[in-house]
């Protein structure tokens, strides 16, 4: 029995001298920091005899004044009882409970009393922090441990002793907050002694925690009271890192998300740069008027303008509606995220790209009508051409057949022959002078060939040039023959007037009926309205010029009838050839004028279309406008949703697009390639309604992403299960309650180090259904709102604060220590920097929200 006792009282002094080192240390490291390093608590029993180490303790922890009046070398008993009461009054101002401790007890250095005022002084301050009641600290603080060092190898903490004798608790409570320093996974649970001492160095040097515990100690019987305050001392310092760590999440998503607005924003100035600068190109080359020197050519570039419209011009329209979205959703985002508005560079806003566009459109306008114009002066050209070679060709082929009859040699035997060879040549002079007015036409041909730039006009001078010498040498001909057959007129004395008569008749009849041929040789295909009536116009003028001409008809006819059965040696021309031809011009002339009025028919309507389709597109493009520019109902999102889900559905049900497919499809069966009265084509309507349907999925995709985000879940399953654990765990009476000392350890055991005045004021703010008390409703909205990374200019202050210790200035490798390398980097550039090479946060902050 009595070595029993006598291991008991082994203990009991084991414990003691545990807790003498222990307590001893923990009381040092505040003393020094206050009163230097000189002066330090050696031996408990005889430093607190005299009371002033007390006075100096309690005046670190608590800033308690020390009393001017004690005396600093009390020499006798009195002076020393006068100074323990003074040194016991500033315990009693600090509410510390130390029961049954006497002045005595100091005074004759009892060390087991000694021992026990420390512990509640510990208690006070290191550990009643984590909670009121000394039990509930207790439990506050293991289970803090154990949720901190769950999971990991061969660490299992049930209590302040043999849970933590292998050292592995100590490594793994580093190791979960600062993994950089211990590598857990080469340690082994056999190795104690190793393990303890790199813990107790790491926290040490590392972390600046005290080593109040030995290693030889704890691979004893470790002192439950010592254990606590060691570990206490980790709480304290990791509440503040966990403190950092939210500050820092905070400061790392708003930071994120700054950078992901100003992504945004150089995105779109980009963009927006890339378009103005395509237009303003794009302006400068259809300013240029060259479009070759041919119809092909001319018609080339009309053709590659036209494709232009149909591929190229939609493309960009899309693209001009891309920056314009994403102008909108860049301005939507901004506002809902509490951001000034974004004005862009000169030249950049939307605003300024329609107007240049307006612009562009109106060069396209002048270039089209440009291209018009040429192309109907060179199909003018054309026709000019073909009529200038029809009337050339037909010129040539006469002068060819006629140089034979000029050139013979034979003047007939008779005066009958002879008298019709030399009408014959008469005529053919006359033919060879009338062709001066061919020629004429010819020479007025080539003359607005000439002023029309014509590129083929030397061929057009040399066939002049070419008949010009053809009808002098026939005019040479016909003279040389004339003198000839007038020599042997003088035998042929009688003449045949009637068949002479005939013949004369018969001929111009045959060069009218001619000149109406070529008349109708005039291609009469129109390629507008205009031209139609044109057309028209000319050919009744020529029609009533050829009805006049019925009575000259009648009178060869009775001429014809006369001579009948008789040879006509003055005449070529035999009248049923006459009579055919002159059918066959009464007939041309009644197709043609049908003809004409089916292409006028036919370019009406064709009119009527265009006419049709261009007020269809006015429509369309009025709508797209008044789509595109109606504006959301303020900042409120589920408005603005609605708005765009509704204007969604107006899009998605539009006909109009439809019906102009319906109408294009028409114009296309009946050929019709240019429309005057629009430059838009199916193909770029077809773009820009696509491009307003992209547009508003991406503004309702972001409107709901951000909805998504305020209103996404307010806290992770797995936290809310932790907060649900915790609050079970400290509700010790299961009334659903805590009460405030069960609060303040529940708060702990989550990592937060909270004084009595913030627990009280905590309280009073988030207690409602039962003041003073909180339920689990109340418990999880009060966390929800601790750990929330609200966005405003004030906690993003405070988050970079609480990073930088109060100080006004932050270090680059904070800023690196809590975001992305990426991030960090951005935030960095966008900071000022001081001679010191600190950085202003406070003036980066608020640039962001554009607040001074």
């Amino acid at each position: 029995m009595a070595s029993r006792v006598d291991r008991v009282d082994e203990l009991q002094g084991e414990r003691e001298r545990i807790q003498k080192k222990t307590f001893a240390k923990w009381a040092n490291s505040h003393i020094v920091k206050v009163h230097g390093k000189e002066c330090q608590l050696h031996d408990l029993e005889h430093d607190f005899k005299t009371g002033i180490m007390l006075m100096k303790l309690i005046n670190s922890l608590y800033q308690t004044p020390i009393p001017k009046k004690y005396n600093a070398n009390p020499k006798i008993r009195p002076q020393i009882m006068d100074n323990i009461a003074l040194a016991l009054q500033m315990v009693e101002e600090a509410k510390i409970k130390t029961n049954f401790l006497h002045a005595t007890h100091l005074a004759d250095g009892n060390l087991k009393m000694i021992l026990g005022m420390l512990w509640a002084i510990i208690l006070d301050f290191q550990i009643k922090g984590i909670s009121v009641e000394e039990m509930s600290a207790k439990e506050g603080l293991l289970l803090w441990c154990k949720k901190r060092t769950k999971g990991y190898r061969d660490v299992h903490i049930e209590n302040f002793t043999g849970s933590w004798t292998n050292g592995l608790g100590f490594c793994a409570l580093i190791h979960s907050y600062r993994p950089d320093l211990i590598n857990y996974d080469s340690l082994d649970k056999n190795n104690k002694k190793e393990n303890l001492t790199l813990a107790f160095t790491v926290a040490e040097q590392q972390l600046g925690i005290p080593a109040l515990l030995d290693v030889e100690d704890m691979l004893a019987e470790p002192d439950e009271r010592s254990v606590m305050t060691y570990l206490s001392e980790y709480f304290h310092f990791f509440s503040k890192v966990n403190e950092a760590d939210v500050a820092g999440r905070r400061v790392a998503k708003i930071v994120g998300l700054q950078m992901h607005l100003d992504e945004m924003k150089t995105e779109y100035i980009a963009k927006a740069q890339k378009l103005v600068d395509w237009i303003n190109s794009n302006m400068t080359e259809l300013a240029g008027r060259d479009f070759g020197g041919s119809l092909a050519d001319v018609q080339k570039v009309y053709n590659e303008f036209l494709q232009y419209k149909k591929t190229v011009k939609p493309t960009k329209v899309g693209e001009r509606l891309e920056v314009e979205g994403e102008f909108s959703t860049l301005q939507t985002q901004l506002r809902v995220n509490n951001r000034p508005a974004f004005v862009p560079p000169p030249g950049l806003h939307p605003q300024d790209i329609s107007d240049l566009w307006d612009r562009m459109a109106k060069s396209e306008s002048e270039r089209d009508e440009a291209l018009r114009a040429a192309l109907l002066r060179m199909v003018a050209i054309e026709n000019l051409v073909l009529r200038f070679m029809t009337k050339y060709n037909t010129l040539k082929q006469w002068a060819t057949n006629t140089k034979p009859s000029v050139a013979a040699r034979d003047c007939g035997s008779t005066l009958p022959e002879v008298d019709a060879k030399l009408t014959l040549n008469s005529d053919t002079k006359d033919d060879i002078a009338a062709s001066s007015v061919r020629m004429a036409e010819l020479n007025s041909i080539s003359q607005q060939l000439q002023e029309s730039g014509y590129s083929g006009m030397s061929t057009i001078l040399a066939a002049i040039e070419e008949l010009n010498g053809m009808f002098s040498e026939l005019k040479t001909l016909a003279e040389e023959r004339e003198h000839m057959l007038l020599e042997e007129k003088e035998k042929q004395e009688e003449l045949e007037k009637r068949r002479k008569d005939y013949a004369k008749q018969a001929r111009e009849f045959s060069r009218m009926i001619q000149d109406s041929n070529d008349a109708l040789a005039e291609p009469y295909r129109a390629t507008s309205l205009s031209q139609i009536h044109s057309l028209i116009e000319s050919f009744a003028d020529t029609h009533k010029k050829l009805l006049h001409h019925e009575n000259e008809f009648s009178s060869i006819k009775h001429l014809a009838k006369k001579l009948e059965g008789v040879t006509n040696v003055y005449s070529i021309v035999e009248f049923s050839d006459l009579h055919a031809r002159w059918e066959k011009i009464q007939a041309d002339f009644v197709e043609r004028d049908a003809a004409l009025k089916e292409e006028l028919a036919r370019q009406e309507e064709d009119e009527r279309l265009r006419l049709e389709f261009a007020e269809k597109v006015k429509e369309f493009k009025a709508w797209i406008k008044t789509e595109s520019s109606a504006a959301t109902s303020g900042d409120n999102i589920d408005a603005q949703i609605n708005d765009v889900t509704a204007k969604k559905t107006r899009i998605g049900q539009c006909h109009m697009l439809a019906d102009l497919e319906t109408l294009n499809d028409t114009m296309s069966g009946r050929q019709i390639v240019h429309n005057p009265h629009t430059d838009e084509t199916v193909e770029s309507l077809h773009t820009t309604y696509k491009s307003l349907v992209d547009v508003v999925d991406k503004e309702l995709v972001t409107l709901q992403k951000l909805k998504a985000d305020q209103q996404g879940s307010k806290v992770p399953p797995e936290q809310l299960e932790e907060f649900k654990e915790m609050f079970t765990y400290f509700d010790k009476d299961r009334d659903h309650l805590l009460e405030r000392f069960e609060f303040k350890a529940c708060y702990a055991s989550l990592g937060h180090d909270a004084a009595d005045a913030e627990v009280e004021q905590i309280l009073a703010q988030i207690t409602h259904a039962t003041p003073g008390k909180v339920n689990f409703d109340e418990f999880v909205d009060f966390m929800i709102q601790k750990t929330a990374d609200s966005d405003s200019p004030a906690t993003i202050n405070s988050a970079f604060q609480t990073l930088c210790h109060q100080d006004r200035w932050i270090s680059e490798d904070i800023v690196r220590r809590y975001m992305d390398p990426k991030t960090a980097e951005w935030t960095l550039a966008h900071m000022q920097r001081n001679a010191e090479g600190l950085y202003d946060y406070q003036s980066f902050v608020n640039g962001m929200y554009g607040s001074s």
